[in-house]
């Protein structure tokens, strides 16, 4: 006489078939059209042109998804991943980003004015021709990120990693890179007028045509950088390390040029002005 299965062999016999058809046993993973929130997971998304001003969206996992032209402004994005997603033209003026995850972003045009970017991971992220004017990036990781003719003004970067960053072109004006590392970085014809570079470590760094009048280079290291036609007027290079007289002849200044004991002010200067604000 054949015996009838109990509950428990019953209950197997269903596990065994959700199992041989696939069908989730895990968390469920949150679909393009769901609500925007905190920890929301948005990946592969096409959600461009929201309108996302003041939402909490911490923790989110928005990878590899489009929000270009979106509105973001002073958004919670606290430890969201970015990774590898358009914002291109987003407006994330006053944005709350400590922490998150923007590396290999591309945020071409981008609008992060007074955005908090504090210990934020922006590894080659595309910021070329952003606006990050009074931005908050101190503790930032901007290794190799491209930022060419972005708008850095009043920027705070103090122990930011730029090492290999691309900041050609960009304005650096009263921004503060207080022991920056800032090795083999590009800044061509970047403008850091009243920059504060305080121990900033330049070594290596291509700072042709830069404008580095009223600088603040106390502690800065500028061991093997390039600095032909730097424009050093009036600035206080007397406690800079790495600068020898074969860089002060490439580079240019005036008599209110203060330098390092040692050496003397080249016979080529003052150097002819040069029509930087036409090239910009």
């Amino acid at each position: 006489m054949r015996c009838r299965p109990t509950v428990s062999l019953r209950l197997l016999a269903a596990s065994l078939i959700v199992l041989a058809f696939g069908l989730p046993t895990g968390p469920v993973r949150a679909a393009c059209d769901d609500p925007p929130g905190p920890g929301v997971v948005w990946e592969t998304c096409h959600k461009t042109s929201l309108r996302l001003n003041g939402s909490d969206l911490a923790g989110a996992r928005i990878v590899g998804s489009s929000l270009a032209r979106s509105d973001l402004r002073r958004a919670n994005l606290t430890g969201a991943v970015l990774e590898g997603s358009y914002l291109n033209r987003a407006l994330l003026s006053g944005a709350n980003l400590k922490g998150a995850d923007l590396s290999r972003a591309e945020a071409y045009r981008g609008e992060f004015a007074r955005a908090d970017l504090t210990a934020a991971e922006l590894v080659k992220t595309v910021l070329a021709r952003a606006n990050l004017t009074g931005a908050r990036l101190q503790d930032a990781n901007l290794h190799k990120v491209d930022a060419g003719r972005a708008v850095l003004r009043g920027a705070i970067l103090t122990r930011a990693n730029l090492t290999k960053a691309d900041l050609s072109r960009a304005d650096l004006r009263d921004a503060t890179l207080v022991d920056a590392n800032a090795t083999k970085a590009a800044l061509i014809r970047a403008d850091l007028r009243g920059a504060d570079l305080t121990g900033t470590d330049l070594t290596d760094a291509h700072l042709i045509l830069a404008d580095l009048r009223g600088a603040r280079l106390k502690g800065a290291d500028l061991t093997g950088a390039l600095l032909r036609d730097v424009e050093f007027s009036g600035t206080d290079l007397s406690q800079v390390t790495g600068l020898g007289a074969a860089e002060l002849a490439r580079a240019c200044g005036d008599t209110g040029t203060k330098l390092p004991a040692g050496l003397t002010r080249p016979d080529t200067w003052p150097c002819a002005p040069m029509q930087r604000e036409r090239d910009r």
